[in-house]
């Protein structure tokens, strides 16, 4: 999942410009793809949800995992983490179902000893992937793809070693799990900045990763792209976009993905790739 990766129009106050071929592009995330066969689907897709107002990540995110509209269940786009009236929804949400399944759920992510001590003290709070991860099983490990893929500290950005990025595309790559969950939470944050350099550094790493990942996904794999709001491909603005987000999904299954036309779509879509029943409307 790309954290505020909406897809809009190119020129300079968008990172992702530079990207017009190659991986980036092949999904439909550097510019709008159409595509639709049985081991490719890409295409963009609303995530304002029919709600009024800028979306963001809390309900975002939990449409995704979930395949209900946590906006129009609230009534209004919440975040940038859920509030108690949407954990019912987490913890019952696609990662559960899995899990209940038998299936093994694993949170790619890297949860440094300085995000656990936080989050004890009750200094931050599990974002909406988090606590669906969690509720299917998985782990808050510090073994991780952060920051393998960004390297990223505030004030610093990023270095521009697209080895990093190879190296975790390797790693995902490797994990055993029925359902890999990642949640490249770097690009939201760059996005906020407004600041170029280290947006089109942190899109090159993107560009890299994905190429890997293409490269050298197993034949029986399947990889779903998508994201919660917009955010990063406008960067002269510091607030979420209204634009869409890239859904693209390459492997068996892809064909499922073929009618998605927003967020909530994405649950289920996984769901039948599995072989689970279809998330109830």
């Amino acid at each position: 999942m790309l954290d505020g990766v909406g897809i809009g129009p190119t020129g300079p106050q968008n990172p992702l410009t530079e990207f017009a071929t190659g991986p980036l592009a092949t999904l439909g995330v550097s510019r709008p793809a159409d595509a639709a066969t049985t081991m490719l689907t890409a295409h963009p897709i609303d995530a304002t949800l029919g709600v009024l107002g800028l979306p963001q990540s809390g309900t975002g995110q939990a449409s995704l995992v979930s395949g209900v509209n946590a906006a129009r269940q609230l009534g209004h786009h919440s975040g940038p983490w859920p509030g108690p009236s949407l954990y019912p929804l987490l913890d019952a949400a696609l990662p559960a179902r899995v899990y209940k399944a038998g299936g093994r759920v694993g949170l790619a992510n890297a949860y440094p000893p300085a995000y656990h001590a936080a989050l004890l003290a009750r200094k931050v709070r599990l974002n909406s992937i988090a606590r669906a991860a969690l509720a299917g099983g998985a782990i808050q490990s510090e073994q991780g793809l952060h920051p393998a893929l960004g390297r990223w500290t505030p004030g610093v950005g990023l270095d521009d070693d697209l080895d990093a990025a190879a190296e975790a595309a390797r790693a995902l790559l490797t994990d055993a799990s029925v359902l890999t969950i990642f949640d490249a939470w770097v690009s939201d944050r760059l996005g906020h900045q407004m600041h170029p350099e280290p947006a089109l550094q942190y899109a090159r790493r993107l560009n890299e990763f994905f190429g890997v990942l293409l490269e050298n996904i197993s034949p029986d794999a399947l990889l779903v792209i998508t994201s919660d709001h917009g955010n990063f491909e406008d960067l002269s603005v510091k607030t979420h976009t209204t634009n869409p987000t890239p859904m693209a999904a390459v492997g068996p299954g892809a064909h499922y993905f073929a009618g998605i036309t927003d967020l909530t779509g994405v649950a289920p879509a996984i769901s039948a790739a599995l072989g689970l029943a279809d998330h109830p409307e």
